[in-house]
């Protein structure tokens, strides 16, 4: 948050010592947000690579099943 604030204080012109704090908070929160979507993301990518691993071997086992019928 202290970024945010010295970010924000950079900002403003000299004559100006006052802190838009709407602003710090909206960018305060769009951090967070972006944070939440990105570890909702990077756990879907995971779920989905487990799913995908899960019906490969199942492929393969019906696959070996398959070919053993045969012999």
């Amino acid at each position: 948050m202290q970024v945010v604030v010295t970010a924000s204080n950079s900002n403003l012109s000299d004559d100006t010592h006052e802190v838009d704090v709407n602003r710090l908070y909206f960018e305060v929160v769009d951090e967070v947000k972006k944070r939440h979507v990105y570890d909702a993301a990077k756990e879907r990518i995971k779920v989905l690579e487990e799913e995908v691993l899960r019906m490969r071997e199942i492929q393969e086992r019906i696959l070996q099943h398959c070919l053993e019928e045969e012999v």
